[in-house]
C-alpha cells in the first residue's frame, strides 16, 4: 500500500486520532464483555434458584399438606421457568458469540491501521500497547498482594509445645496427683524411704505365713499400704539346681485420707501456691515432675505440662484408670520424661 508523506505535525495529529479511535474501540469492547458477563451471571443464578425450587417441590410431594394437583401445577410452573432460563441462556450465548466476532473484527481493523503507520509510529504504538499491558499486570499483582495481606491478618496462631523423645527417669523425681480439678503433692519419695528402712525389720513375721501387709503414714495426706512376701526360686550353682527363698516387697499402693487433697488447679498455677513452693526446692535441670493423672484431668495435665515446660522442668505423665490407686511393684516400670 502506498504510504503518504506528511509533515511532522500532520503525522502526530494522525497518530493521536488513530489512538483515540483505538481507545474508543477497546472501551466499547470492554463494556460489551462486562454486560455479557453480568447477564450470563444473572441467568445462572436464576437457574440455580429455579432448580432449588424444583428440589423443594419434589420433597414436598412426600408431605400430606399438598394435594397432587397443586404439586403438578407447581412442577409445570417451574418447568416453564426452566425453559425460559434456557432460552435466555441461549440468547446470551449468541450475544456472546456476536461480541467475540465484533472483538475480532475490531482487532483486525486495529492491525490494518497499524500497518498504515510508518515504522517509527508503529514502534511507538507497540510500545504504548506493551506499557498498557504491563500497567494492567502491575495492578493485578497489587490486588493479589492486598488479598494475601488480608489473609495473613486473619491467620490463626497455633501454639506448639515441643515434645522431645521420652527418656527413662533415673534422677530426682517429684510426684503430684491431678484428680477432680485439684493438684496434690504425693509424698512417694518420703514413703519409699520409710519403707526401705522398715520392711527388713519385719521379716520375722514371715515365719508363720508367706506374706504380710502393713501400713505407713499418713504423710501429706497419704498412707502407704505395702506387702512383704517370700518366694522360692530354682537357681543353678556349681552345676546343681538348688531352691532359694527370696524375700521382697511384692507391691504397694497409696491411700489418700481425704477426697479433697491438694489445691484447686487454677490456684496451683498462681505464684504463691503450695505447688510452686514445693517446686522451688528442686533444681529444674536435675528434676523430673511426675504427674499421676486420671481421665477427667487430661486437659489440666496439658496446661500443667506447658507451665512446667516454661519453668524448665521435664514432665512424666502417669495416666491411671478411674478409681485406681497410685502404686508400684518390682515388676513395674520407671517414669518416662519429656
Amino acid at each position: 500500500m502506498r504510504r503518504r508523506r506528511t509533515s511532522s505535525a500532520e503525522a502526530e495529529s494522525s497518530q493521536d486520532s488513530f489512538l483515540d479511535i483505538v481507545a474508543n474501540l477497546v472501551g466499547i469492547m470492554i463494556i460489551l464483555v462486562m454486560v455479557v458477563g453480568v447477564r450470563a451471571r444473572d441467568a445462572l443464578v436464576e437457574a440455580a434458584v429455579s432448580r432449588k425450587s424444583v428440589d423443594e417441590l419434589q420433597v414436598d410431594v412426600e408431605t400430606p399438606r399438598l394435594t397432587g394437583e397443586e404439586v403438578q401445577r407447581d412442577i409445570h410452573a417451574i418447568q416453564e421457568k426452566l425453559s425460559a432460563v434456557q432460552r435466555e441462556t441461549q440468547r446470551q450465548h449468541q450475544f456472546r458469540n456476536q461480541m467475540v466476532t465484533l472483538l475480532r473484527a475490531a482487532q483486525h481493523i486495529q492491525e490494518e491501521r497499524r500497518q498504515d503507520l510508518d515504522e517509527s509510529d508503529r514502534r511507538n504504538f507497540d510500545l504504548q500497547q506493551a506499557t498498557l499491558a504491563a500497567h494492567n499486570e502491575l495492578e493485578d499483582l497489587a490486588r493479589n498482594r492486598q488479598s494475601l495481606e488480608r489473609q495473613a491478618d486473619q491467620s490463626v496462631v497455633l501454639e506448639h509445645l515441643p515434645t522431645p523423645l521420652a527418656k527413662t527417669v533415673f534422677g530426682k523425681e517429684v510426684h503430684f496427683r491431678l484428680l477432680h480439678g485439684r493438684l496434690a503433692y504425693v509424698p512417694l519419695n518420703e514413703l519409699v524411704d520409710i519403707l526401705s528402712d522398715r520392711w527388713k525389720k519385719k521379716i520375722w513375721k514371715l515365719k508363720e505365713s508367706s506374706e504380710f501387709v502393713e501400713t505407713i503414714g499418713p504423710i501429706h495426706g497419704f498412707r502407704m499400704k505395702y506387702t512383704i512376701g517370700k518366694e522360692t526360686h530354682a537357681v543353678s550353682r556349681h552345676g546343681m539346681v538348688q531352691q532359694k527363698e527370696i524375700v521382697q516387697v511384692t507391691g504397694f499402693h497409696l491411700i489418700p485420707i481425704a477426697d479433697d487433697l491438694g489445691e484447686p488447679f487454677e490456684a496451683a498455677l498462681s505464684e504463691q501456691s503450695h505447688f510452686r513452693q514445693i517446686l522451688s526446692g528442686y533444681d529444674s535441670k536435675q528434676t523430673t515432675v511426675t504427674v499421676w493423672t486420671y481421665p477427667e484431668s487430661f486437659q489440666e495435665f496439658r496446661r500443667l505440662k506447658e507451665e512446667l515446660y516454661r519453668l524448665g522442668y521435664l514432665t512424666a505423665g502417669r495416666p491411671l484408670p478411674d478409681n485406681y490407686p497410685i502404686g508400684g511393684s518390682p515388676t513395674g516400670s520407671r517414669s518416662a520424661a519429656q
